[in-house]
């Protein structure tokens, strides 16, 4: 199903560690980008989740020094 992004509609990020302790909470967000700071993080795989009308979206981020 394809879906077009509504820039005007908000959205929320939360983002996991691997021992699935919240990270970071964005909520209120608006277009299609959102800055994460990672200062201080240790290398590994992170669970991103966002919410979006309703949906939640589930990917990965990888840091990496």
């Amino acid at each position: 199903e394809e879906t077009t992004f509504d820039e005007t509609a908000p959205w929320e990020l939360e983002i996991y560690s691997e021992m699935q302790l919240l990270k970071t909470k964005q909520t209120g967000l608006r277009g299609q980008n959102a800055r994460i700071q990672t200062v201080g993080w240790k290398e590994g795989v992170y669970l991103v989740r966002v919410n979006y009308k309703d949906k939640i979206l589930i990917g990965k981020l990888v840091v990496k020094k």
